[in-house]
């Protein structure tokens, strides 16, 4: 059997935005973010927007979703922040 951790079609979009959606508390919603990782449990989006009651305004964030219940949508463009370079550098 394949791992169902690894998806050929999510490898090529890593680093790209990605547009996730799910369900909280029967609300349905939708992030777009920069596709950091995934595993077979959780996928990982950098750089999205969120708003809460308390906020006054959109904030950007980083989150973890449980991949049960999130799907990905759609694939948009690479994205100009280069978090790796980032990451790599930061590890030195």
């Amino acid at each position: 059997t394949i791992d169902a951790a690894y998806d050929p079609l999510l490898e090529k979009y890593i680093g790209n935005h990605v547009i996730v959606e799910f369900n909280l508390n029967d609300t349905p919603v939708v992030l777009k973010g920069i596709l950091k990782e995934y595993t077979s449990e959780f996928i990982e989006l950098l750089d999205i927007l969120i708003k809460t009651e308390l906020d006054d305004a959109e904030t950007p964030a980083d989150i973890i979703i449980p991949r049960k219940l999130a799907i990905i949508r759609g694939v948009g463009e690479k994205s100009e922040k280069s978090w790796r370079k980032n990451m790599k550098t930061r590890s030195r």
